[in-house]
């Protein structure tokens, strides 16, 4: 009988210990899974960040090639030359179309001096 009840306490004692064990482990991994969650919060408040600097900067890129096509445009009315093909030049190379202007001008004004 005596041996019945220490094998018994014994057996109590260890599930007990390893009851407290488990604990302390799960509330090892809850604190890790706060932290996770926090860092992934972190990372999506950059993306959206990152996302709307993006379609700013498209945004103004957008605006800025609009602006050379308008602008050979014009200059294609003031050297007599197609609006429509100047646009679209404009558009499509705006790089290449504005130092194309740039190199036309200067031949034009060369042409006039002389």
């Amino acid at each position: 009988m005596k041996k019945l009840f220490f094998l018994s306490l014994f057996f109590c004692f260890f599930a007990f210990s390893e009851s407290k064990s488990t604990f302390s482990r799960i509330q090892a991994i809850k604190k890790e899974i706060e932290g996770i969650k926090a860092s992934i919060s972190s990372v999506k408040k950059e993306l959206q960040i990152k996302e709307s600097l993006t379609y700013q900067l498209n945004a103004q890129a957008i605006f800025l090639v609009l602006i050379v096509a308008f602008a050979s445009a014009l200059w294609a009315i003031y050297t007599d030359r197609s609006p429509l093909l100047w646009f679209f030049v404009g558009f499509a190379f705006s790089l290449i179309s504005m130092v194309f202007i740039l190199l036309k001008s200067i031949e034009d004004k060369k042409g006039i001096k002389s």
